[in-house]
C-alpha cells in the first residue's frame, strides 16, 4: 500500500471486493470444522490463502511494471532467431489451420480451470501436500518472475516481429506503457497480465501439471494440457519461445525450493509452513 502511494497508483479499493467471498469461505470453514469434514477443511483453507495471495500478488506485478528499464524485445527475438525459431512464423502458419488454432486457444484459456483443479483435486483424494506445494510454488515463482520482469521488461513479440496483436494484447501492452510513463494511474486488475518475460502462463501450466498429475489417473491429461498451453502461448502470439523456456525454468526452480518444505516435513510443520 505504501509503495502504491509513493508511485501514485490508486485503485487499491478493489481489494474490498474479495471481502464477501472471504466471509463466505470462513463461514464454510467453520461449518466444515463443526461437522467435521477434514478433507474439505484443507480445501477451504487453501482457497482462503489463494484469494488473499491473488490480491496481493496481482498488485505486486503491476508495481514491477512501474519501471524505466529498457525493453528487451529485440534481444528476445534475437535469442529465438539463434535457435531457428520465430513467433511470427508460428502465428502466420496457424492462420491456415483454424481448427488447431481453436484447440490451442481453448487450451490457453483453460489455465484458470487448471489452477482450480490443482488447488482442489489432490486434497480431495488425500494428496493435500501437492495442493500445498502448488500454492507455495506459485508464490515463489511469482516473486522470481516479478524480479525478472522488473529487471528485463518486454512488450511482446508483435512489437518487433511485425504482426498485429489482438485487441486484448494491445490493451495490456498499452497498460504497461501507461505504468511505465510514471503518471498517476488507477490499478487495473483486468489488465494485470503484463509480464512477457518470463512466461508466467508456462510457469503456471507446469505447476498445475505437477499438482494434478499427482493423481495417477489424471497424469497424462495434465501433462498433455500443459504442453498445449505452452504451445498456445506462442501460437496465439503472446510470447517468444525464450519466454516459455524461461517460464518453465522458473517453475522448475520454484518446485525445487518448495518440495523439501512440503514433502520432507512432518504434517504439522508442512501446514505451518503453508500458513506462514
Amino acid at each position: 500500500i505504501v509503495w502504491c502511494h509513493v508511485d501514485r497508483l490508486g485503485g487499491l479499493d478493489h481489494m474490498w471486493g474479495s471481502v464477501p467471498s472471504l466471509v463466505a469461505l470462513i463461514g464454510c470453514l467453520a461449518y466444515c470444522q463443526w461437522r467435521p469434514l477434514p478433507k474439505l477443511i484443507e480445501v477451504v483453507e487453501m482457497v482462503i490463502v489463494t484469494v488473499v495471495l491473488s490480491n496481493f500478488l496481482s498488485v505486486l506485478v503491476q508495481l514491477a511494471g512501474r519501471n524505466h528499464n529498457p525493453m528487451i524485445d529485440p534481444q528476445l527475438a534475437r535469442m529465438d532467431s539463434w535457435a531457428g525459431l520465430s513467433t511470427v512464423a508460428v502465428v502466420h502458419w496457424m492462420a491456415g489451420w483454424p481448427v488447431i488454432r481453436l484447440v490451442l486457444a481453448l487450451a490457453y484459456n483453460m489455465i484458470l480451470i487448471f489452477m482450480v483443479a490443482a488447488l482442489i483435486i489432490p486434497s480431495l483424494v488425500g494428496k493435500g501436500r501437492w495442493s500445498q506445494q502448488f500454492i507455495l510454488s506459485v508464490t515463489v515463482a511469482l516473486f522470481i518472475t516479478v524480479i525478472l520482469f522488473w529487471q528485463w521488461p518486454s512488450l511482446g513479440p508483435w512489437s518487433v516481429e511485425g504482426y498485429s496483436p489482438s485487441k486484448l494484447q494491445w490493451s495490456i501492452a498499452q497498460y504497461l506503457m501507461e505504468l511505465r510513463a510514471g503518471a498517476p494511474l488507477q490499478l487495473d486488475m483486468a489488465r494485470a497480465g503484463i509480464v512477457t518475460f518470463p512466461s508466467f502462463h508456462a510457469t503456471l501450466a507446469l505447476l498445475c501439471a505437477v499438482a494434478v498429475g499427482s493423481v495417477r489417473r489424471l497424469r497424462i491429461v495434465s501433462w498433455v494440457l500443459m504442453a498445449l498451453i505452452c504451445v498456445a502461448t506462442v501460437a496465439m502470439g503472446w510470447h517468444y519461445f525464450t519466454d516459455v523456456a524461461a517460464g518453465l525454468l522458473v517453475g522448475g526452480v520454484a518446485l525445487a525450493i518448495t518440495y523439501p518444505i512440503v514433502h520432507r516435513a512432518g504434517p504439522d510443520s508442512a501446514a505451518a509452513a503453508l500458513k506462514r
